[in-house]
C-alpha cells in the first residue's frame, strides 16, 4: 500500500515538474526570441 502511494506521488510530482518547465520556458526576458522575426 505505502508503495503505491510512493509511486503515485512519485507521477504526480514528475508532471508538475513538467508543467513548470513548460510555464517556465514561456517567461519573457530582455532577450529577442526567433519567433519575433517570422
Amino acid at each position: 500500500m505505502i508503495e503505491d502511494i510512493r509511486k503515485d506521488c512519485d507521477v504526480r510530482m514528475h508532471k508538475s515538474i513538467d508543467a513548470l518547465k513548460v510555464e517556465l520556458s514561456k517567461i519573457r526576458t530582455g532577450r529577442a526570441h526567433v519567433s519575433i522575426l517570422d
